[in-house]
């Protein structure tokens, strides 16, 4: 039997203040395809923990081009000059990311919106 207990504390979860943070990358997964003016793209999700405990989770399309997040999280985080890299071998690596709020739905939602080098820090 699968019980789930609604009487149990809510479990809130929050959200980064806006602003820099040091980085690490706990895991990063598959994500949904998504229409986009190019067609049908992949996406990544992307899980960080932030330097004060707080974790963040980041969608990003994979396309290589001017404004892949995930591409110049590949750049500044992997030291290769390979065509093609393994996307696990993020995991366990730290940068510098922004955070910025979207309000959406009645809810803030805390987005990664740029990353930098450590030495950026």
């Amino acid at each position: 039997m699968l019980q789930y207990n609604l009487g149990q504390p809510t479990n809130e979860l929050s959200i980064p203040n806006e602003g820099e943070y040091i980085a690490s990358i706990l895991n990063i997964k598959a994500g949904k395809d998504r229409d986009t003016v190019w067609g049908t793209t992949p996406s990544v999700v992307v899980l960080f923990e932030l330097e004060n405990g707080q974790k963040v989770m980041q969608s990003m399309l994979m396309y290589v081009g001017k404004g892949s997040l995930l591409k110049k999280l590949v750049e500044l985080t992997l030291d290769t000059t390979e065509k093609e890299v393994n996307l696990h071998q993020l995991v366990g690596k730290s940068c510098v990311v922004e955070i910025q709020h979207v309000h959406q739905h009645e809810a803030t939602y805390a987005n990664v919106v740029d990353v930098f080098p450590l030495s950026e820090q």
